[in-house]
C-alpha cells in the first residue's frame, strides 16, 4: 500500500488525466494566410510575398516634412538660376561675337564703285553726285533709303531710286524717271512742268513738250523743284488737282488745256474748239459730267465735225451748246 502510494506519488497529473498544454493560435495570421473566398491559395501568396517586398513607410514628423519642401525647392531654384545663367552667358557671348563680326566688316568693306541705272535726264556722274557717296565710305554703314530720298528730292525727275549694296565694295542705283503730264503757264512765256502726282520737274522751261496738258489761268505759290506744286487760293488749289486727276483717269487725250477763269468758273478745252465749262468742282460729280459733256461732243460732231464754240456744264439737268 505503502509501495502503491509512493509509485503513485510519483505520477504526474497529467499521468492520471491528459490534459493538452496550452497553445496560443494567432487568427489575424491566420486569416491574412488564408485567401480570400473565390481566389486560389497560390496566386495569395504570390501577392503576399510581393507585397512584402515593397518599401516600408515610415511616417515623417510633420517638421521634418517642411524642412524637406523647402530644401527641395532651393535646389529646383537654384537648378534654374544656374540654367538662366548659362543662357544668359550663351546669348552674351553670340552679341559679342556678332558685334565684333560687324566692326571687322565695316572696315573692311569701302565703296570703291557707283553704279548707276535707268537714267536718261541725267549722267550717272549727276546721279552718284546727288547721291552723296563717296570713295571710301563704309559701305555696311549706308543709310539706303535716305539716300534715296535724297535723289528724289535732289533731282526732281527721279520718280524713284532704289539704292542697293553689293559686296565687297559697290553701290548700285536704279533709278525710276517721271515724264511731264502738265505745263503750268507762268505769264512770263515759261512753263513750269510737273509729273502726273504734281509734283515740279522744271522751272521756266521754254516750250511745253508732246502730249502734255497745258493748265493756265492760275497762279503759282510754291513751285519748287521736286515738290509738289501748290497754287495761289485754297479753292483753285483743290479744284485744279480733281480736274487734272479726272483727265487722267478719263484718258481725255482731245483735252489739251485747263483754263481757270475764277474760284468757281474752269473750262477743259476740248480738240482746241469746244470750252466745257464747268462751274464748282466737285470730286464726286466730275466723272458724271464729263461724260456727259463727252456724250454731247459727240452729238455735235456728228452734225458739224468742225463745230467751235462753248459747252455749258454748270447745271446738270441743263446742259447746252452755244456755237460760236
Amino acid at each position: 500500500m505503502a509501495k502503491n502510494q509512493k509509485k503513485g506519488g510519483n505520477r504526474s497529473f497529467q499521468d492520471d488525466y491528459y490534459i493538452e498544454p496550452p497553445q496560443v493560435y494567432d487568427y489575424d495570421r491566420q486569416r491574412q494566410s488564408a485567401p480570400p473566398a473565390g481566389r486560389s491559395r497560390a496566386g495569395w501568396k504570390r501577392r503576399q510575398r510581393a507585397a512584402q517586398k515593397q518599401p516600408r513607410r515610415y511616417s515623417v514628423p510633420p517638421q521634418e516634412e517642411d524642412h524637406s519642401r523647402q530644401a527641395r525647392r532651393d535646389l529646383q531654384r537654384r537648378k534654374r538660376r544656374r540654367r538662366a545663367a548659362r543662357v544668359l552667358t550663351f546669348f552674351a557671348i553670340a552679341v559679342l561675337l556678332a558685334v565684333l563680326v560687324f566692326i571687322t566688316l565695316v572696315f573692311v568693306f569701302s565703296v570703291q564703285e557707283v553704279r548707276v541705272s535707268g537714267n536718261t535726264m541725267y549722267t550717272a556722274e549727276q546721279v552718284s553726285a546727288a547721291s552723296g557717296v563717296e570713295t571710301g565710305d563704309k559701305l555696311l554703314l549706308l543709310h539706303t533709303g535716305e539716300i534715296g530720298e535724297t535723289l528724289e528730292k535732289n533731282l526732281p525727275y527721279i520718280r524713284h531710286a532704289q539704292v542697293k549694296r553689293v559686296l565687297p565694295n559697290t553701290v548700285e542705283i536704279t533709278v525710276e524717271e517721271s515724264q511731264p503730264g502738265f505745263a503750268v503757264d507762268r505769264g512770263d512765256g515759261t512753263y513750269t512742268l510737273l509729273d502726273d502726282d504734281f509734283k515740279v520737274l522744271e522751272q521756266q522751261a521754254k516750250a511745253i513738250p508732246d502730249g502734255v496738258y497745258l493748265i493756265s489761268g492760275a497762279a503759282l505759290s510754291q513751285d519748287t523743284p521736286g515738290a509738289v506744286v501748290s497754287f495761289d487760293g485754297e479753292l483753285i488749289d483743290r479744284s485744279v488737282a480733281i480736274l487734272a486727276s479726272a483727265v487722267l483717269k478719263n484718258a481725255l487725250d482731245e483735252v489739251t488745256e485747263i483754263v481757270v477763269q475764277d474760284a468757281n468758273n474752269f473750262v477743259l478745252v476740248y480738240d482746241g474748239r469746244i470750252q466745257m465749262l464747268f462751274g464748282e468742282v466737285d470730286a464726286d460729280t466730275i466723272d458724271y459730267k464729263i461724260n456727259q459733256a463727252l456724250a454731247c461732243i459727240d452729238e455735235i460732231s456728228q452734225s458739224n465735225a468742225a463745230a467751235r464754240g462753248v459747252l455749258n456744264l454748270k447745271n446738270d439737268k441743263n446742259i447746252y451748246f452755244t456755237e460760236s
